[in-house]
């Protein structure tokens, strides 16, 4: 996965930012994608989701990559390597 970020954004990639800690999961990464086939449960940045026919997608998600991660880069080169995950859906 990181030839592909590397390769596709070569003046902002550094590295893949990895969830560490969790109980019986490694290697999860913060990644762009669009669906539940985009993953093997890593979180995906995306801009907004919709549901399409009983399913959900993300979209925008290689727009939202570009805002995230350098933000998640700069936080980690100091020293801020803990983030908190919030989910502010609000189901009808």
């Amino acid at each position: 996965m990181h030839a592909k970020y590397l390769s596709e954004y070569p003046k902002m990639h550094k590295g893949m930012v990895e969830i560490d800690g969790l109980p019986n999961f490694d290697l999860v990464f913060f990644h762009k994608g669009n669906t539940h086939l985009d993953t093997r449960g890593c979180p995906l940045i995306a801009h907004y989701w919709m549901q399409i026919c009983n399913d959900y997608k993300v979209l925008m998600s290689d727009f939202a990559y570009q805002q995230v991660y350098p933000k998640l880069v700069e936080q980690i080169l100091m020293g801020n390597d803990r983030i908190v995950i919030e989910n502010k859906i609000v189901k009808p």
